[in-house]
């Protein structure tokens, strides 16, 4: 049932926020996204690296395996029962079939009940005219020196 609210309410402001989607497009980024942050918030590490764009994860396994791991680990925040929810849609921008789409989503501390919102950015990344969908943190997105060939269509705001 909460998986359910949740889907409708990530559809929702897909379809107010963006035009520039189809509804196609939507219904992949919506099902991407609530995958996404289902393995973001049970510490799914297999799940996390499956999500990341293909370009960081190469980036991090020419560093060594250690550096993936540590960059995909996750057992902090899920122990401490931080939760990421309601990802609110801010921005499009389309360039023939590639599609970045950014997120804000709201944090809420399990330890102490407190709920920031659109604490978190993240970055939703189709390259095949949105049939799938990868994700890059805030942060990485807009570090250029982070996979340097890989081209970002939105600038940091």
């Amino acid at each position: 049932m909460k998986l359910s609210c949740y889907f409708l309410l990530v559809t929702g402001i897909c379809i107010l926020a963006s035009c520039s989607l189809n509804a196609d497009q939507e219904t992949a980024l919506n099902q991407h996204v609530s995958r996404y942050l289902k393995a973001k918030n049970g510490c799914m590490v297999v799940g996390l690296v499956g999500f990341t764009h293909p370009d960081y994860i190469r980036e991090l396994k020419q560093q060594g395996d250690s550096v993936l791991l540590k960059k995909m680990d996750c057992s902090e925040s899920y122990q401490q029962g931080i939760k990421y929810t309601d990802p609110t849609l801010r921005r499009t921008q389309t360039s023939d079939d590639t599609i970045h789409v950014y997120y804000e989503l709201d944090v809420e501390k399990g330890t102490d009940g407190t709920k920031q919102r659109r604490a978190e950015g993240v970055y939703a990344i189709s390259e095949d005219d949105g049939k799938t969908w990868f994700f890059l943190s805030k942060e990485v997105y807009q570090d250029k020196q982070v996979c340097p060939s890989f081209h970002r269509l939105l600038s940091p705001q």
